[in-house]
């Protein structure tokens, strides 16, 4: 199948253009950064975009199966330019959606965030919780889902995936990918023989391997799974704490020599959430959470790299 993929230089962008490159389909990484675009060359072809470029685009998105949109600005980008951050994203996303609609690709996926729900997460949390978020990324990720949502094309089925938070390897060679807190623990235990957490220890997230991303998105591709809004989420919580502990359990099983865990134990406990994952449970009921791989992979990235 021939899938394009946006933001392709990204953490999770390159690591799909990996997963579906393996799986012999034919794959299209459209990226602005071309310092990465080495690293993709070993997945199928790059096309370099100017989002304003509206016939390049149409000619991009012919006789695709599907596209997933994983471009947009970090949160980052967002805070220190909300108005020119948020805009050029909705005007990309509208170009995207013309070239769509011309070619009738057959599935649309939009990586949408979690963090359109709060900036403090508690309670139970499902698609129907309202989005109350007005961080500016937030903001960003919610007006992207009211264009889908408002595009109706009956020849294209539209997915929104709210992300939890996402870990592991990058198949690129972005630098923030070690900005995520999984992702920077693994790099500082091989490179500082320590696991130091620093910020609150208590502070809960819901942490998903990308591994289990790309699966769900495969079984979007290949499966008649319902159109609309989706968490992707473990469903469950864990403190930074724990998760430390558990990456250094699997690490002390892996290396010789013990990594230390270091934190600040003087903070308080947060707030219990739950982010429920029925709605694509219920879709993909085959797909589990598989934190052990990821974070295998993830180490051994470390270790070969750091």
């Amino acid at each position: 199948m021939k899938i394009l993929i946006t933001g392709a230089s990204g953490l999770l962008g390159g690591r799909f253009a990996e997963f579906f490159s393996n799986k012999s389909h034919d794959i299209i990484s459209l990226t602005r950064d071309n310092a990465n675009n080495n690293s993709l060359k070993n997945y199928g072809s790059i096309e370099n975009i100017d989002w304003n470029d509206q016939n390049k685009l149409n000619d991009i998105c012919k006789e695709l199966d599907l596209i997933v949109h994983a471009a947009g600005p970090s949160a980052q980008e967002c805070a220190d330019n909300p108005h020119d951050s948020v805009s050029s994203y909705e005007k990309l996303t509208q170009n995207l959606l013309k070239s769509i609609e011309i070619n009738s690709v057959k599935k649309v996926i939009f990586l949408s965030s979690i963090h359109v729900y709060s900036k403090n997460f508690k309670g139970y949390i499902d698609e129907e919780t309202n989005l109350s978020n007005n961080h500016p990324y937030a903001l960003g990720k919610i007006a992207i889902e009211n264009i889908f949502n408002s595009f109706n094309n009956p020849d294209t089925k539209f997915f929104i995936l709210r992300l939890a938070n996402c870990y592991g390897y990058p198949a690129t060679k972005t630098k923030s990918s070690w900005n995520l807190f999984v992702n920077n623990i693994c790099r500082r235990a091989i490179t500082d023989n320590h696991l130091l957490i620093e910020n609150n220890p208590f502070n809960k997230r819901d942490f998903i391997p990308i591994a289990y991303l790309c699966e769900i998105i495969d079984s979007i591709l290949n499966n008649n799974v319902m159109h609309g809004t989706y968490n992707v989420s473990s469903g469950k919580t864990s403190e930074l704490l724990d998760f430390a502990s558990y990456i250094k359990n699997i690490m002390d099983g892996i290396f010789d020599n013990p990594v230390t865990l270091k934190y600040d134990n003087a903070h308080k406990k947060t707030d219990d959430y739950v982010l429920s994952n029925n709605k694509i449970k219920l879709q993909v009921p085959a797909i589990s959470v598989n934190h052990k791989d990821e974070i295998k992979d993830l180490i051994l990235y470390c270790k070969k790299y750091f």
